[in-house]
């Protein structure tokens, strides 16, 4: 084995070692396993469902667009097997997770057809073989002579793409807390899901593409982590103002001392020192800005996908040992997987266009 290989491959030994260890405690020691297994799956299956609707922008956008993340945000769809692969126990265990599989939260005929375990696992499927076969499409760059039809193609997976995560979002996550509901919570799961995956891009790409042309990558940063905190703050306007006993349910399970902290560290180190970091023109271009404030939005969006989830289950925030380990579990066999394929393709400087995102 190549040197170049052997961090992926220890990486994926390392990440299947540590979720059988976490398997291990849950069943001999009565631990917690699959809330933890669910909030960490949601968030590294954003590396390539999260990478997606940027790749097609940027396919419906056209050459020119300048996006020096481009080659790093294709590679991220590789995983999109792997992801589907580890949703299998969510799809096979739902009673450890969902109120709907023992009757609670919904009332009408059709929401108890519509969760029930068959459709659940029915919809799924569909989603991750739309999203499959879109990220085969969009995994290498149009030809010249197809850049039209591809931009079609990528209107109707924006679409497509719409749709089906803010379904997935309901079934995956909101579903968490039986009969509670957010109109707001398909646009912010899909924004924290673009914001993981640019970020995790930022890192993989190298130096050299970063250097290429940092605004897009910034911009896309930017745009991500406004809309995922605007969309933050209405829906905590509209449930909050609204005062229904079943929806502020979801935000008392949040307001112990470690969601408090939990929320402040995420809202500074996700939101108010990236963004001060690249809204400067100056320090958006230098080298080590754009991966300093992609790993600090890696992290709160880390903290926050625990926070979306763990608490409808756990009724309190809190970061246990086994979210910490099934996250570097997931984490290194998906980062090493995504490693395996080798390195990014060297830019043309020349041909990136640095007015493009000005």
């Amino acid at each position: 084995m190549t040197d170049a290989r052997r961090l992926p491959a220890a990486l994926v030994l390392i990440g299947a070692v540590l979720i059988g260890i976490a398997w291990f405690l849950a069943t001999r020691h009565g631990a917690s396993f699959m809330p933890s297994y669910l909030a960490d799956w949601l968030f590294w299956s954003a590396l390539p469902f999260g990478a997606l609707p940027v790749v097609m922008l940027i396919d419906l956008a056209g050459p020119g667009a300048g996006f020096a993340l481009e080659p790093a945000l294709r590679r991220l769809l590789v995983l999109t097997p792997v992801a589907a692969v580890l949703l299998v126990p969510i799809l096979l265990r739902p009673a450890d997770l969902f109120g709907w599989s023992m009757g609670h939260g919904f009332s009408t005929p059709f929401g108890k057809a519509w969760m029930a375990h068959g459709p659940f696992i029915a919809r799924a499927i569909i989603y991750v073989v739309l999203w499959a076969l879109l990220a085969l499409i969009f995994f290498t760059p149009p030809a010249p002579s197809a850049i039209d039809r591809r931009r079609g193609i990528a209107a109707i997976g924006l679409f497509l793409y719409a749709v089906t995560i803010t379904l997935a979002a309901a079934d995956w996550a909101m579903a968490v807390e039986p009969a509670w509901f957010s109109a707001e919570y398909g646009i912010l799961f899909a924004a924290s899901q673009i914001a993981i995956a640019v970020s995790f891009a930022v890192l993989l790409a190298g130096a050299v593409w970063r250097t290429a042309a940092p605004e897009a990558a910034a911009s896309f940063l930017l745009g991500a982590t406004g809309i995922w905190l605007f969309t933050q703050f209405v829906q905590f306007l509209v449930i909050w103002s609204g005062d229904k006993p079943t929806e502020i349910t979801w935000y008392l399970h949040r307001t112990g001392a470690g969601s408090l902290v939990a929320v402040w560290i995420a809202l500074i180190a996700g939101v108010v020192v990236p963004v001060l970091l690249l809204m400067s023109w100056r320090l958006r271009r230098h080298p080590r800005v754009l991966p300093v404030a992609a790993v600090l939005i890696i992290v709160a969006q880390a903290l926050g996908m625990l926070w979306l989830v763990t608490p409808s289950l756990r009724y309190h925030f809190v970061v246990s040992g086994m979210d910490v380990l099934e996250m570097a579990g997931i984490g290194g066999l998906m980062l090493g997987i995504c490693l395996l394929f080798g390195p990014l393709p060297k830019p043309a400087l020349q041909e990136v266009p640095r007015h493009a995102w000005r």
